[in-house]
């Protein structure tokens, strides 16, 4: 074959060989570029069905394209000496394997090498590609002379990957678990009960012959980055089965016994990625990769500093880590940012007068809004900013210099603080900006903005020009565009409309009701206001979700719809659209609303957990929506209210541990939010911990914080209150009935009946309330009527309530039960 020309590809010398097929290294003719070209072996050509598994498994991982995962470049079929041959062109990528590598790297290379690693794994998990066989020799990293950098890792083989399409169509149901060979030679049927894979780095699941999802690679990954750490494997032993026996059963010794170098949060890291239960690793590489990261930078740090340098030129690589490591924590050295990360606050009314407070809360918003649109820009969410100020009793303050400003933006993280103050003298409008560097607690600059008050747009998109300019944030001419696109031109309706926005983040019944009123004044001011359209929209779904009205909703649909046409690249409208198809129950239509919203804006918050609902109550997929709320959970405006529905979604699949941390954390942004009233009101973060402690047999516990849900919903006003109160009492009846205090239980159980009455006499009636109905009586042994209100709720709301029916435990006392069992089929 040397010498010889596949298509346009002339082949140049072997790689290597497998049972069947070959894999060489040749030159692309028409593009002069090398490449690495597998050629499936004749016995396999022969095999149709092998052939068209092996070309459309490698379609679909063709669609990677990061730069941690070597690309393919083209998959086509050839005719040769009477017959055809399957034969993929991927990038060759010239190195050594990471196997080679090992005892060379210093923890900084480490930490690099493996970030990548993760980054390039994450990328084919998020297009439904698990690549299910990862090893040090299946990792490639890069000559650094052969491309003029630092290393760089790639992934080369998906040799047993395999293909879910739900990350990319999840409204479709996978109906194949076969899989194929993508670099490797060898073709399987990666169905349950057989087992493929390196033995040393297979996960438990995978051990057992199981169905493995993207938790499968964690695993693996766990195990070489230990091998790395550690210098030997985690799980050991004289045969396979010795093996794989020590990895379905033994506990391995801490990584830190056999390097002094690794930290506490490191060794925390990859520990929880070598969790037996799937549940109880990290629920996506994304989570890994963001403590990776500040790892990493706290390493460059350390190496840096004049205390470590005489350590540094240490032969032993682990020398220089050992000094180091105790700068790796498990604190907020995790959680720090890097990089353009800027965060506004709200501007000071030095005027005060009480009615142009709105302006200070319209400046940052819009400046807020307008600094997303640089790439590359982080913007600090809102509401980790109110946090920090009310644990320092300065909540109410609005007026900060620039050494306040400096504890803050450390304290969040933030490399640049924006503050300032504005003066309003009947028309005319002054506005002072002032950028504070962070590090080093000076004032960069300030910005002294004099015009009308109908000028305020123009005036805030100046101060975002400066901002760009005197900190080389490298604002192109198509972001330039998009900060000096209007919504509007008419200042009372852009009054109007950020008054209407700050009433619906209240959650009220009556708020929403006032929200509206504005919004429709908005409207009326400006015809043309989009965003006034989205926002009667949001508020109208919000409405027809809180009365159950499906007339609502759709008047919702018309109102977002028309501020599509007004301005059709808008996410928000988009995602308000997505949230109401959820509550229409339309879940196929909603995720193809989200999705477009995603199109137009890749990392909005609000879209990804309105996706991650979508999944949630949609369809009942609780692994893709944890994997949505983690995503909007990134951003800190939205931290508030995702983590308390993230920690709901993982109370079925079992990571307690994870919600009851995040409902915690729900929980302070729950009081601050009421205290303050500054973002979105929630409810119900009481009651998801409670639920966590409930999970782990922590029944007084449990009824403190159950209580405590019931304290705060009589002192605030919100929408959702009232089927709230429900899923209390049902949880309280729950706690009471495994404690053993049947007087208690049977007293909460009449109070939940009473209320749901009233509710059904409203004409409340909804699957949600039913369904917690239905586990309190299944408690109370009343079985005929748990029964009912399941079938009820089924019928309301099916994918969601069989989801959770199959795995909640407070149904147990029905499994046995037939009808249940034909219910829940």
């Amino acid at each position: 074959m040397i010498g010889e020309t596949i298509s346009h590809y002339r082949i140049l010398e072997k790689i290597g060989a497998g049972a069947m097929g070959t894999v060489y290294k040749a030159e692309d003719t028409r593009l002069n570029r090398l490449v690495a070209l597998k050629l499936l072996t004749a016995n396999d050509t022969d095999s149709d069905t092998a052939r068209l598994r092996f070309l459309r498994e490698a379609q679909a991982a063709s669609a990677i394209n990061h730069p941690n995962v070597a690309t393919i470049y083209e998959i086509d079929e050839i005719e040769r000496a009477g017959g055809r041959f399957s034969f993929i062109a991927m990038e060759y990528v010239p190195g050594e394997t990471l196997k080679s590598l090992r005892g060379q790297l210093a923890m900084n290379d480490l930490l690099d090498v493996f970030t990548q690693i993760a980054n390039g794994l994450a990328e084919a998990h998020e297009r439904g590609i698990v690549h299910r066989d990862l090893k040090p020799s299946n990792i490639l990293i890069t000559d650094i002379a052969d491309i003029g950098g630092p290393r760089r890792a790639k992934i080369l083989d998906f040799g047993v990957a395999k293909f879910n399409p739900l990350a990319q169509a999840r409204d479709e149901e996978d109906t194949s678990s076969e899989t194929a060979s993508l670099y490797h030679t060898n073709l399987f049927l990666t169905q349950p009960g057989t087992v493929l894979g390196t033995f040393a780095y297979m996960s438990p699941e995978q051990a057992r012959g199981e169905d493995v999802d993207h938790r499968s690679d964690i695993f693996s990954l766990g195990v070489v980055f230990y091998e790395f750490l550690a210098q030997q494997l985690p799980f050991q032993g004289s045969s396979a089965l010795a093996v794989v026996d020590a990895i379905l059963h033994a506990t391995p010794a801490p990584v830190s016994a056999h390097n002094r170098a690794v930290s506490p949060a490191l060794e925390d890291l990859v520990h929880r990625m070598l969790a037996k239960d799937r549940a109880l690793r990290q629920p996506h590489l994304r989570e890994v990769i963001f403590d990776l990261d500040a790892m990493q930078r706290d390493v460059s740090m350390a190496l840096s500093a004049d205390t470590y340098r005489s350590v540094s030129s240490a032969n032993d690589p682990f020398a220089t880590q050992a000094a180091n490591a105790a700068l790796i924590t498990n604190s907020s050295s995790l959680r720090a940012r890097a990089g353009k990360s800027v965060a506004v606050l709200r501007f000071h009314n030095i005027t005060g007068n009480a009615s142009d407070e709105w302006i200070g809360v319209g400046i940052a918003e819009t400046v807020t809004a307008d600094l997303k649109n640089i790439q590359g820009v982080a913007i600090i969410g809102r509401e980790l900013i109110y946090d920090v100020l009310r644990r320092w009793n300065a909540d109410q303050q609005t007026d900060f210099d620039e050494k306040f400003a400096t504890r803050v933006g450390r304290e969040v993280g933030a490399r640049w603080m924006v503050v300032g103050g504005y003066q309003r003298f009947g028309e005319m409008l002054r506005i002072t900006a002032r950028f504070v560097e962070v590090e080093s607690g000076e004032i960069i600059k300030t910005v002294k903005i004099d015009g009308q008050m109908n000028d305020i747009f123009a005036l805030q998109d100046k101060i975002v020009y400066e901002l760009s300019r005197d900190l080389d944030l490298g604002l192109a001419a198509g972001e330039r565009d998009d900060i000096a696109e209007r919504e509007t031109e008419v200042i009372e309706a852009y009054e109007a409309y950020i008054k209407g926005m700050a009433l619906v983040f209240q959650g009220a019944s009556k708020s929403v009701e006032a929200a509206l009123y504005l919004f429709e004044s908005a409207i009326t001011l400006d015809p043309h206001y989009a965003q006034a359209y989205t926002g009667k929209a949001y508020a109208l779904s919000l409405r027809g979700q809180f009365f159950n009205d499906v007339a609502i909703l759709e008047e919702s649909l018309q109102f977002a719809q028309k501020a599509i046409e007004l301005r059709p690249n808008y996410p928000d409208s988009y995602s308000v659209i997505g949230m109401t198809f959820i509550a229409l129950d339309r879940v196929n239509e909603a995720i193809g609303a989200l999705r477009r919203a995603l199109a137009f804006a890749p990392d909005d918050a609000l879209a990804h957990a309105a996706l991650a609902r979508a999944y949630f109550i949609g369809k009942g997929k609780f692994a893709e929506a944890a994997t949505e709320f983690e995503i909007a959970l990134r951003n800190p405006s939205e931290a508030a209210w995702v983590a308390s529905a993230l920690a709901h979604v993982l109370m079925y699949t079992g990571d307690y541990a994870r919600a009851e941390q995040l409902a915690r954390e729900a929980v302070v942004s729950q009081e601050n939010a009421a205290l303050n009233h500054e973002g979105m009101q929630i409810i119900g973060a009481y009651l998801r911990l409670g639920h966590a402690f409930l999970a782990q047999g922590r029944y007084d516990e449990t009824i403190i914080e159950l209580e405590r849900e019931l304290a705060f919903m009589a002192r605030h006003d919100h929408a959702m209150k009232e089927r709230t109160e429900l899923d209390v009492y049902a949880k309280l009846v729950s706690a009471y009935v495994r404690k053993g205090d049947a007087i208690s239980a049977r007293l909460t159980f009449d109070q939940l009946m009473t209320a749901f009455d009233a509710r059904l006499a409203a004409g409340q009636d909804d699957p949600f309330t039913r369904y917690y109905v239905a586990c309190a009586c299944a408690l109370m042994g009343e079985a005929d009527r748990a029964l009912e209100h399941l079938e009820r709720a089924i019928a309301g709301r099916r994918a969601f309530t069989l989801a959770r029916a199959r795995v909640d435990f407070d149904l147990d006392a029905l499994r046995d039960d037939a009808r249940f069992q034909a219910l829940i089929a």
